[in-house]
Parts: C-alpha cells; sequence; structure tokens
C-alpha cells in the first residue's frame, strides 16, 4: 500500500456520516454522501461517481439495497465493479480496462478496493451506514 493510499483511506475513514446529500445534475433522483463526495475527489474519481449512480438508476428497480464493490489489484490499471444485493449475489459486474483509481484491494485481494452502499436513494459509504 502506498503512503498515497493510506492517506486517502485515512481520510475516508473519518467521514461519519451526515445530512448534506449531494446529487449530479443528470441523476436529479439518486443522491451521494459526503463520504461518497469526498471519495469522488480524494481520487479523483468523478467516472466511478458518475458509473455507480447510472447502474443505481436501473438496479434499484429490483433491489432495495444494493453493495458497490471496486476491486483492482496493487500495480494494475484494469479494475471492475460488482454489483450485490447485500446477500453475497452478484447483480452485475462492469469491467474497465484502464482505470487510474489510486486505491487497491485489501488483505492479499480477498477485499474490495472500495465498498459502497445504496439505499433509499442514497449513495454512501459503509462506515456512514
Amino acid at each position: 500500500m502506498t503512503t498515497e493510499e493510506r492517506e486517502i483511506r485515512r481520510q475516508l475513514n473519518q467521514c461519519c456520516g451526515g445530512e448534506q446529500k449531494y446529487f449530479l445534475e443528470l441523476f436529479r433522483d439518486v443522491f451521494y454522501s459526503e463520504g461518497v463526495r469526498e471519495m469522488s475527489i480524494l481520487c479523483n474519481s468523478q467516472w466511478l461517481l458518475v458509473d455507480s449512480l447510472s447502474n443505481m438508476k436501473l438496479l434499484r428497480r429490483e433491489n432495495d439495497f444494493i453493495v458497490t464493490k471496486l476491486y483492482r489489484k496493487e500495480g494494475e490499471t484494469e479494475c471492475y465493479i460488482d454489483y450485490e444485493d447485500g446477500n453475497g449475489n452478484r447483480i452485475k459486474r462492469v469491467r474497465y480496462f484502464y482505470s487510474t483509481f489510486p486505491l487497491s484491494n485489501q488483505h492479499k485481494d480477498s477485499e474490495a478496493a472500495l465498498t459502497m452502499f445504496y439505499r433509499n436513494k442514497m449513495l454512501y459509504l459503509p462506515q456512514e451506514h
């Protein structure tokens, strides 16, 4: 884990939820939390926010709760996102053949680089639950 990644994780772990909700003009009925906003800024990953919100709009029709898990092996530029139902059942997988996302999988690739939850039209980090 690089120093940059450690610092990003340290800052994200301080996110504990708040009253502020954010949205993108493109998806006015899907919101995201302060922690997700902070992740987007720290990781320079507006693309992840846009893709996640667009998938939430589609997947929420059949799922009340959605877990988003981004996987990226350290040193690689390819990553993928699994959207799950909260019980470990994959709903959808999206592959990205090139990404500059700075976080990598934790604990020898067994744990996602980033996890987010979606419920009640809100995308948030697990520590904001």
